[in-house]
């Protein structure tokens, strides 16, 4: 991922962190987009995260709330990415 700019050498770019932030609902939606490295392999990492409004909730509603929130999350991400590129990862 690059990112050219003027203001100071792109040589000294250590990361690159961009966040997207959407209101669904009563939660909030964040994707992250930012460099990484694994194994010595450079790549984007992609994050999908959901916070939910500040309540209590009762075991069966925050069971409730994970569950949606991983589905979302995970219907996001499937429509960020291709199909083929979607289906490497299985």
């Amino acid at each position: 991922m690059n990112v050219n700019q003027t203001f100071i050498d792109n040589r000294n770019t250590k990361e690159i962190n961009l966040t997207f932030t959407y209101k669904i609902n009563e939660d909030t939606l964040l994707l992250n987009l930012r460099n990484g490295n694994l194994n010595s392999k450079k790549g984007i990492i992609l994050q999908t995260k959901l916070v939910g409004e500040k309540k209590k909730y009762t075991k069966d509603e925050q069971l409730k709330w994970l569950n949606n929130a991983h589905e979302a999350c995970s219907n996001i991400f499937k429509k960020i990415t291709t199909k083929n590129f979607y289906n490497s990862f299985k």
